[in-house]
């Protein structure tokens, strides 16, 4: 369940015109505080973040686990960087020896890193997104019609000799797929996505409707050849505010997320359940008087944990 601590800061989602996602993970997302706006309109450079363990009945742990988020002047985030303990645990580094015999050993945790970097065209849409490890990288590749609209996208696996500021100097590549999408509106209500094979097949169809001031409302995804299917649901208040997202396969709800606000509009908590059993609440805690986000309390019902997430932020001169 700790994939998705305050996950408005991990994964990746891609937007095109109409709110048309791609590459989302099964996990459901939380992407409705940090919007381009709210970084712009409170001159946001970066978020530190710093994630802080506690089991029931234990004290609270910190095992240096580190988020960094870096936006441009237009509020775009253009990286991420996830640093946390690796899965090897501690590292002996140095040993005091007399006579041949280990005295003392000295130790320190080994760190493994993940990355993100993002990038755009005049319209705000994402031309590239790299996600790695600093050796490692998975370049997605987008481009558009004159429409604004997705036509193709790539995926590319790399390894780096060099990797710096986000650019890789490859000394292996490999394209893992190519896929072209031909999108078909009807009204301002519906729209009808095929996407096609790198031999030029259509293999996969999607479909999205919408509501009268343009939210996404559903989004269902099949292939042409089998009788299985997911489907996206959204639901929003009479304020515009989206208060319920869910992720079905065939038709079962696997992950529904109800988001609760407080009267000012400000987010205050997501409920989160999986098959039906209230498995997760994310708590939203503002500095006083301000929109400005100062925590966010994980707290996992099944496992009797919680994570607590602590945002420092670095402002534009």
């Amino acid at each position: 369940m700790w994939f998705w601590i305050c996950s408005l800061f991990s994964g990746i989602r891609i937007f095109s015109q109409n709110g048309i996602l791609l590459n989302r993970e099964i996990e459901p997302e939380h992407d409705i505080i940090f919007s381009p706006a709210y970084i712009k309109n409170n001159k946001i450079e970066k978020v530190l973040i710093d994630i802080l363990d506690k089991k029931d009945g234990e004290l609270l742990r910190d095992y240096q686990k580190k988020k960094k988020v870096v936006y441009d002047n237009l509020g775009r985030c253009v990286s991420k960087l996830y640093t946390f303990p690796s899965v090897y645990g501690n590292i002996f580094t140095t040993a005091k020896v007399r006579d041949g015999k280990v005295l003392k050993r000295e130790q320190a945790l080994a760190f493994d890193s993940i990355m993100y970097y993002y990038y755009y065209n005049e319209k705000h849409q994402y031309t590239k997104t790299v996600q790695g490890n600093g050796l490692q990288f998975y370049n997605y590749m987008y481009t558009y019609d004159s429409a604004n609209v997705l036509k193709t996208e790539k995926k590319i696996y790399e390894i780096c000799k060099v990797f710096l500021d986000g650019q890789c100097e490859p000394e292996h590549q490999k394209l893992l797929y190519e896929a072209a999408y031909k999108t078909t509106y009807y009204g301002k209500m519906q729209s009808k996505t095929i996407v096609y094979n790198e031999e030029k097949r259509p293999y996969k169809e999607i479909i999205r409707n919408f509501d009268g001031v343009g939210n996404i409302v559903s989004e269902q995804e099949s292939f042409l050849l089998s009788p299985f299917y997911t489907k996206y649901t959204w639901l929003y208040n009479d304020k515009g505010e989206l208060i319920s997202k869910s992720y079905f396969k065939e038709e079962v709800e696997q992950w529904k997320i109800n988001f609760t606000y407080e009267v000012n509009g400000q987010l205050s908590s997501e409920k989160i359940y999986k098959l039906g059993i209230f498995v997760n609440e994310l708590m939203y805690v503002y500095e006083l008087g301000t929109p400005i986000l100062n925590s966010c309390i994980n707290r996992d019902i099944i496992g009797q944990k919680m994570q607590i997430i602590k945002l420092n932020y670095i402002l534009n001169n």
